[in-house]
């Protein structure tokens, strides 16, 4: 068992774009882990932001941060985009971007998936996060993924 984050290298699409993919052993069931990752307020608490929207699929997300640090700058920022899939106790999957078109990663224009496996008595998380239009971008998105497994799933049983 092994609860560190594991972090894949860059996958560079036929696409252009790139795929970024990590995951972590949580001693957790996996319908623990979909209890707190298929709620609002336990996606929320996850994600140390606010959220809009409703957890279905179709419907429209947002991730709303106040204010983090990210390379020891204050910063606050929304993205989001749409819930596309929940598979309960197995996938969530939903559309993402950022809402300040100038910032380069449109609104809806990447996939993320949370991909659940029992494993060990616990449960791999999996984060998937496609189509990144950069290597910078898949840089910076692998460190805020990795940030959340690390500092947020150590007590979920």
């Amino acid at each position: 068992m092994n609860n560190v984050v594991s972090i894949k290298e860059f996958q560079k699409t036929e696409k252009g774009t790139f795929t970024i993919e990590m995951s972590r052993f949580i001693a957790a069931t996996p319908a623990t882990v979909w209890a707190i990752l298929s709620d609002r307020d336990g996606l929320s608490e996850f994600m140390e932001c606010e959220i809009e929207g409703n957890l279905k699929p179709g419907a429209p997300i947002k991730f709303i941060w106040h204010e983090f640090e990210a390379d020891k700058e204050k910063c606050s920022g929304i993205n989001g985009g749409h819930i596309v899939n929940m598979v309960p106790e197995s996938l969530l999957s939903f559309t993402w971007g950022d809402e300040n078109p100038n910032r380069g990663l449109p609104w809806g224009s990447t996939l993320v998936e949370f991909k659940l496996n029992a494993e060990n008595g616990g449960t791999r998380v999996t984060i998937l996060h496609y189509d990144l239009p950069s290597e910078e971008e898949a840089h910076d998105h692998t460190g805020g993924w990795s940030m959340f497994l690390e500092k947020n799933t150590g007590d979920w049983e």
